[in-house]
């Protein structure tokens, strides 16, 4: 299980290569290390910013994704 990240969307506005680096980068990092060791699932823990400013309630995975602060993106990016 993936809980871990940087979420104060402010300070992803203020510093977007941060949240891009530990948000995706390091992600991508766990789980290539994860099947490399035979990691059978991964569980991802995302966010509901993926999807912006929905007017959709509740919100559900079909539909688009449009993020709209570097948070949303390091976290879309990861998915």
């Amino acid at each position: 299980m993936h809980f871990a990240g940087s979420i104060l969307v402010p300070k992803s506005a203020s510093d977007p290569l941060k949240y891009y680096l530990n948000n995706t980068v390091r992600s991508r990092t766990l789980i290539e290390a994860a099947v490399r060791a035979g990691v059978p699932r991964f569980l991802f823990s995302s966010t509901a910013t993926i999807y912006g400013m929905s007017e959709v309630s509740p919100l559900h995975e079909p539909l688009p994704r449009q993020p709209i602060n570097p948070y949303g993106w390091s976290k879309m990016m990861t998915e």
